[in-house]
């Protein structure tokens, strides 16, 4: 199951690379939750061969003759689908990440896991057995769910705030810009041209001009 993760983990990261370069970070949310959606449909459809028929999976790695190998073995592959869910959404920032360039979320999420699965496995597996390794397993995954969703709705949010600034910024420079008139000559440049052109071209009817325009356009549209 996790080849098909692990595969679209590495679609994930060219994904957010490509578009940070890019400067489009409005795509990497769409992006993030598309791979979502097709990673939720693949889990439901592999949780539900895992739980329907688990003896026959196990018996693809041990021999089904050793008895207590394949009840660990079933009992690992019926529990685990309860947290699956928390696995590839952990895999999928866990890539994100990396693609971004924030490399220090992704390797603390990946070393604590790490960590807390290791420290619950010693504390737990002596007293329950394999559900005490489902249990640690399961729990480092959604301890590094809730360290990476934090982590993506703080890279969103700043990411959507500073994008709000810049745009309001050009607006607000455009329309600056706009309503600015910086003369194209000198003084003197004028003052020459007009002594070969008597013309007086540097002298207009700024209000008469937009007024014929605006004339202009209404009989278009009128016609």
């Amino acid at each position: 199951m996790m080849a098909f993760i692990d595969g679209t983990q590495s679609a994930m990261s060219t994904f957010g690379g490509q578009n940070v370069g890019a400067h489009h970070p409005e795509r990497l949310k769409k992006g993030l939750l598309r791979t979502l959606q097709m990673d939720l449909a693949y889990i439901v459809l592999f949780s539900a061969l895992m739980l329907s028929m688990p003896r026959t999976l196990v018996g693809l790695y041990v021999d089904l003759d050793n008895a207590a190998a394949v009840e660990i073995g079933v009992t690992y592959i019926t529990v685990m689908p309860l947290f699956i869910c928390a696995a590839v959404w952990y895999r999928r920032c866990r890539a994100f990440f990396r693609g971004i360039g924030k490399i220090r979320i992704a390797m603390t999420a990946t070393f604590s896991q790490i960590a807390m699965r290791c420290i619950l496995s010693v504390i737990l597996v002596p007293r329950y057995g394999i559900y005490g390794v489902c249990a640690s397993v399961g729990t480092g995954w959604v301890l590094m769910v809730v360290y990476s969703s934090y982590n993506c709705i703080h890279y969103f949010r700043k990411t959507v705030d500073n994008r709000r600034t810049i745009i309001e910024n050009e607006k607000i420079n455009e329309e600056d810009n706009l309503m600015k008139k910086v003369p194209f000559v000198t003084k003197e440049q004028v003052e020459e041209m007009a002594k070969t052109w008597l013309t007086p071209f540097y002298v207009y009817d700024e209000k008469g001009i937009f007024g014929k325009c605006a004339e202009i356009k209404a009989g278009i549209f009128l016609e």
